[in-house]
């Protein structure tokens, strides 16, 4: 959300801004405001937000990795990771044993290494993806060569969040098939979480020079913008698109830049794009953001709901729906959104946010609430210990 530099800063307080992690949520430094100026102000700013016009943000040289923006497709920052299964989540048809590891028996001439990729291949589908790194690594132990072995063993270690690990995998790998463009995005994508981004953005060039494809142009460009060449994002997003329309990841992450800028229409136009190739709940989330920022409030609406219909699991579905509802003036409908949102993903920001709306309809006690539950949150994240890089 691009808003005056005032109204800015009581969006970042109060929750407005769905882009936590993102390159404007890192650039905006360390600025404070006093809980007391939060209670005051977070109740009205969210019924006063504006309609558009607003100025864009500056950019930054550089920042840290990156999240996604509003609107963006929910998962991981990066695209998906070399070794990553596609297709349904369905538990794999294993007989686990006494220590609840899957014991493949092939019984149809396979070697064993096969029946042990495939088995983890299937238990990472599941979300087990200790069963899935044990399963990789005993099939390493009989063949340390084998390349799918090593390549699903690195996707594992990254969707795990142990990005050094899949790093020291993917170069391994890259050693041995220097060519192979899946393995240089593979290795970008970990290099882009531990924060080493000049050397993520050489990998991610590597893979597109090697095998053009629309997703790695949408992490490129991501990066890209991030460190503040947004004119080379760009290109790297309009290359995705052109490779293939129906692709969505280049067009969400477009779409987002132009979010950032104050481009609202625009913006629309990829959403809308985006919903033509693939209707999404993320990309129709992201539209009715759009249509709320430029004041279009009956059609914002509209779009959210059409979200939620499409996935009510995604916490921003109901925080974009409830920015609206509450500018509509549908406290009590707001209230509801905001409440289902932070019940799937707690928010310091949401709770502010429910607390602002609350205050609104004339609850102030359960405001109170809300705005302690986001200062407890925001305390513990606090003093939580910074994860080991």
């Amino acid at each position: 959300m691009i808003l005056p530099r005032k109204s800015r800063l009581f969006s970042e307080v109060c929750g407005l801004r769905e882009a936590t992690g993102s390159k404007a949520a890192v650039r905006r430094g360390k600025t404070t405001v006093s809980s007391g100026l939060v209670l005051l102000l977070c109740g009205l700013w969210v019924l006063g937000a504006p309609g558009s016009g607003a100025a864009p943000r500056a950019r930054a040289a550089n920042a840290p990795a990156m999240g996604p923006d509003v609107g963006a497709p929910a998962g991981p920052a990066m695209g998906p990771d070399v070794g990553a299964p596609a297709g349904p989540a369905t538990r794999p048809d294993v007989d686990p044993s006494a220590e609840g590891r899957p014991d493949p028996a092939p019984g149809d001439g396979r070697p064993e290494t096969a029946v042990l990729l495939e088995k983890g291949i299937s238990w990472q589908s599941a979300g087990d993806l200790a069963k899935a790194e044990d399963l990789f690594r005993r099939g390493l132990e009989r063949k340390p060569d084998d390349p799918e072995l090593r390549a699903a063993l690195a996707g594992v270690l990254a969707r795990s969040g142990r990005a050094a690990e899949a790093a020291v995998e993917y170069t391994r790998m890259l050693v041995l098939s220097p060519d192979d463009a899946g393995l240089h995005a593979g290795l970008a994508r970990a290099l882009v979480n531990l924060g080493d981004l000049a050397e993520a953005g050489r990998h991610f060039n590597r893979s597109v020079d090697l095998d053009p494809h629309c997703d790695v142009y949408a992490d490129l460009g991501q990066l890209q913008d991030v460190l503040g060449r947004e004119d080379l994002a760009q290109e790297s997003y309009e290359k995705g698109i052109a490779l293939d329309p129906t692709c969505s990841a280049p067009r969400m992450h477009l779409a987002s830049m132009w979010m950032e800028d104050g481009r609202y229409e625009e913006a629309a136009l990829q959403y809308r794009e985006a919903i033509a190739a693939q209707p999404t709940a993320a990309a129709h989330s992201g539209l009715g953001f759009a249509l709320n920022q430029l004041g279009r409030l009956d059609e914002a609406a509209a779009e959210h709901e059409k979200a939620v219909a499409l996935d009510e699991s995604l916490a921003v579905v109901h925080r974009n729906r409830a920015l609206t509802q509450a500018r509509l003036g549908h406290y009590e409908q707001a209230i509801t959104s905001y409440r289902r949102a932070v019940a799937i993903e707690p928010r310091v920001s949401t709770y502010y946010a429910l607390g602002g709306v609350l205050r609104a309809a004339g609850r102030r006690e359960e405001a109170e609430v809300a705005y302690e539950s986001g200062r407890e949150l925001s305390a513990r994240a606090t003093v939580a210990p910074a994860r080991p890089r």
